[in-house]
């Protein structure tokens, strides 16, 4: 193939531009800024449980320096290794965005919110869904791999949409949970007095909307015909890529779970401030939750 002259380079057949250096130099220096930050409050709060969200977030960053690598001229836009490094990086890195999730979940339980209101046991939630991550992440990561080789291109198409949409439901399934516990928690009177870690919760369903946003965006993506305005205009990918995993972990710059949940004094379970082990400082028990949540279901029935 030719364009004025020239060969068309690998980078250009897939995503159909050049991509440019600007918004990738202000995303990879956005994201190197809030992984920096998110690493702070992680030390911080030694909550070495949520190391995966800076890591993520630099990895992110890194993806975006490659990018601009990859653009800086025409041998490196048809650099089969540099291209699918820079590929595998931005698409797989959010994997690490949607693992903190699924393990904040399972802090809340451990920590706050009563277990009895999960429909899954709080020892196997973040266990599940990480796994479940984790595997959408081998095969996006061996989809996008092969992709930008010719003969195999098919196959790695194939391959990265059943891994995107694999990530797509299991979050949907983490977040109609979730919904659900929020929901159980609110009608047994468990959210009825104001506590700082009641904000983590609403800041969880507003990091679960961004990646679901990400994460319908890119399953659509990798589905449509390659010259459709997904795949070939850059400022879709960094309105619905790039802008929303802003929003999404972003907010936990703002927000940091291990610092709201520490600072509640409800009489349930407290976090120490190394955050590394949970110690009973109230007068709430097992036994007690139970029947707190028997009531609470109880006098709902009553009133409707």
């Amino acid at each position: 193939m030719a364009d004025n002259g020239r060969a068309i380079t690998i980078t250009e057949v897939v995503y159909h531009y050049v991509p440019n250096k600007i918004p990738a130099g202000i995303a990879a220096g956005v994201f190197f800024v809030v992984s920096l930050i998110l690493f702070r409050h992680t030390f911080k709060m030694r909550s070495w449980w949520s190391l995966c969200l800076p890591i993520g977030a630099m990895f992110y960053a890194l993806g975006f320096i490659l990018r601009i690598v990859l653009s800086v001229n025409e041998a490196n836009l048809d650099s089969l290794i540099l291209f699918i490094l820079t590929q595998l990086i931005i698409i797989c890195a959010p994997a690490a965005f949607l693992a903190f999730n699924y393990i904040l979940y399972g802090r809340l339980l451990d920590g706050r919110v009563s277990p009895e209101f999960s429909i899954m046991r709080p020892s196997i939630v973040s266990r599940v869904f990480i796994i479940s991550d984790v595997t959408t992440f081998l095969l996006q990561a061996s989809g996008g791999g092969i992709t930008a080789i010719e003969r195999m291109a098919s196959a790695g198409k194939t391959l990265m949409i059943f891994g995107l949409s694999a990530q797509l439901a299991s979050y949907v399934v983490f977040w109609i949970m979730f919904a659900i516990l929020h929901i159980r928690a609110h009608r047994a009177g468990d959210l009825r007095t104001k506590q700082p870690w009641h904000k983590i919760i609403w800041v969880l369903h507003f990091s679960s909307v961004c990646v679901l946003i990400r994460c319908i965006f890119r399953t659509a993506e990798w589905s449509v015909p390659a010259d459709h305005a997904l795949i070939t205009k850059e400022w879709v990918f960094y309105v619905l890529d790039v802008v929303t995993l802003f929003f999404g972990i972003g907010i936990y710059c703002i927000f940091w779970p291990a610092k709201h949940i520490a600072n509640s004094t409800d009489g349930r379970v407290q976090w120490n401030k190394t955050d590394q082990e949970m110690k009973p400082q109230g007068i709430d028990s097992r036994e007690n939750r139970r029947s707190a949540f028997g009531r609470g279901r109880h006098t709902h029935n009553r009133v409707s």
